[in-house]
């Protein structure tokens, strides 16, 4: 099985950072929004599109970063 790749954004205001409430098998966790990256879409383009159907983010907001986590 291949490993799948997903983004995530840490987005904050002040002291507060944004996370997406999910449910899935009965339980509830909270995420950075994010998702997978679908094939040949580059990192920054899987973003924004999750930033935006996640939580409705404007693709025109400037980004700082890379941060890597493994």
């Amino acid at each position: 099985m291949e490993p799948r790749i997903r983004v995530s954004a840490i987005l904050r205001r002040g002291c507060r950072i944004l996370l997406v409430r999910h449910q899935k098998h009965g339980r509830e966790y909270w995420l950075l929004p994010g998702g997978g990256v679908q094939a040949g879409e580059t990192l920054l383009r899987a973003l924004r599109r999750e930033l935006a159907e996640e939580v409705g983010l404007d693709a025109n907001v400037p980004f700082e970063g890379p941060v890597a986590l493994a």
